[in-house]
């Protein structure tokens, strides 16, 4: 069987672009890629900061808040501490205390530390104290309270 058309035939002139029209089309095609490239970056970009703020908002949600975890037992006898000393001043509602520290000592805790609180006359004076207190039944007692003169 022969083919329907002849040897020498040639395809209609529209079927093949001339040579200058496919390059021109290349560069055209190149350009607008080009030109579109920053868009696409753009969107990736856009992407990663989304995953990465999921990422952090997850891992921040899974942590426990500072308010939900339980005081320990040396910053709780500091606590009972301040307010025996607190009840021993002339003045407890002007008290601020600072550098407090408390250790565990053989009777319970022993908290050392500074008190600022007014005098009789008024003038805010800083006092240096020291308190002993047990815990038994949940509960703080009182072993001693000095202060430094």
């Amino acid at each position: 069987m022969t083919s329907p058309i002849a040897d020498d035939a040639q395809p209609p002139s529209e079927a093949v672009p001339p040579e200058d029209v496919i390059y021109e089309s290349r560069a055209a095609r190149r350009k607008a890629a080009l030109q579109a490239l920053p868009w696409k970056a753009l969107i990736v970009l856009m992407a990663l900061v989304a995953a990465l703020a999921t990422l952090v908002v997850t891992v921040m949600a899974d942590r426990p808040e500072a308010e939900t975890r339980e005081p320990t037992l040396e910053s709780q006898a500091a606590t009972a501490c301040e307010g025996f000393v607190s009840q021993r001043l002339k003045a407890p509602a002007t008290v601020s205390f600072v550098n407090t520290t408390a250790v565990a000592s053989v009777s319970g805790y022993r908290v050392v530390g500074e008190v600022d609180a007014q005098n009789s006359f008024g003038a805010l004076i800083r006092t240096a104290y020291t308190c002993e207190v047990t815990r038994r039944n949940g509960n703080w007692s009182l072993v001693s309270v000095t202060f430094a003169t």
